[in-house]
C-alpha cells in the first residue's frame, strides 16, 4: 500500500526512540519487491510505533476485515524485549486503545500470539489467559526469517467476532503470488462472543487496522513487507 495511506497512532515513539524507514537495504521475503519497512530501537525506553490504514472504508471499518503481512524479527542486540505485530479492530487511533493483535511474541524462542489488548503493550511472551492472550502457536518461529501471516476478524450479525490466524508457507508461495492460507498450528478459531464471556470483555466489532513494533531495549529490529488490509463486505 502507498506510504501516504498510513498514519502513526497518537502516542507512537519519535524517531529518536525508534527509527523507522522504507529502504532497499532491508531483508525481503521470497517474492518481495525492492523495498521493505524496517524498525530499529535507539535506546531502552519502553515504547511502541504503530501505523493505521487511512484508505476509503478503513478509517474506521464498519465491520471486521483482515490484514496480512510478511513479518521478520530481525538480527538484534538480543533475543527479547521487542515484538512486531499486525492489528485489527482497534477501538481508536491512540496506542493506548484496544485491538486484536497478532505477531511473534517477545520471547526466546518466539511463538506467534493472538492477543486482545492495548497496542502499547505489543505481544508479550505469556500463556493463554494471561495479559489478554487468546491463542498461542504450538511451535516457535525463528528470528531472521520472514513469516507470511494473516489476521481475520469476522463480524457476525449476532454480535460475535470470529478471529482466525493464518500462515502461508513462503517456501511454497512467495508473497507476489496468491497466498495459500492455513491456520497457524495451535491457534484455533477464537469466538469473541457478544456477551464478553470468552475474552473477558465485549468484542471489537469495527475499528482501525495496521501494523506496529514495540521495544524496551536498544538495537531491536523488525521488518515488514507486502502489508495488505481488507475490509469485511
Amino acid at each position: 500500500m502507498a506510504s501516504d495511506n498510513w498514519i502513526d497512532l497518537t502516542g507512537s515513539a519519535p524517531q529518536g526512540t525508534i527509527r523507522r524507514a522504507v529502504s532497499m537495504a532491508y531483508p525481503k521475503p521470497s517474492g518481495g519487491g525492492d523495498f521493505a519497512r524496517g524498525f530499529n530501537s535507539q535506546n531502552n525506553t519502553s515504547s511502541v510505533v504503530a501505523q493505521y490504514h487511512t484508505g476509503v472504508g478503513f478509517a474506521p471499518t464498519t465491520k471486521g476485515g483482515d490484514i496480512s503481512s510478511a513479518i521478520e524479527r530481525g538480527l538484534s542486540g538480543g533475543k527479547t524485549n521487542f515484538s512486531p505485530f499486525i492489528f485489527i479492530c482497534c477501538s481508536g487511533t491512540n496506542v493506548a486503545d484496544t485491538a486484536y493483535i497478532l505477531g511473534p511474541a517477545d520471547g526466546d524462542p518466539s511463538h506467534y500470539i493472538l492477543r486482545k489488548g492495548d497496542i502499547a503493550s505489543g505481544v508479550p511472551d505469556a500463556g493463554v489467559g494471561q495479559q489478554g492472550v487468546l491463542r498461542k502457536s504450538a511451535s516457535a518461529y525463528p528470528d531472521q526469517a520472514y513469516e507470511h501471516v494473516r489476521l481475520e476478524a469476522v463480524w457476525n450479525p449476532n454480535g460475535d467476532v470470529v478471529l482466525n490466524c493464518y500462515r502461508s508457507n513462503l517456501l511454497v508461495t512467495p508473497v507476489n503470488v496468491p497466498a495459500i492460507w492455513v491456520p497457524i498450528p495451535g491457534m484455533d478459531m477464537f469466538i469473541d462472543d457478544a456477551a464478553g464471556i470468552e475474552s473477558g470483555s465485549l468484542p471489537l466489532t469495527s475499528g482501525y487496522l495496521g501494523y506496529g513494533f514495540r521495544s524496551s531495549d536498544v538495537t531491536r529490529r523488525a521488518y515488514f513487507d507486502h502489508i495488505r488490509p481488507r475490509g469485511q463486505s
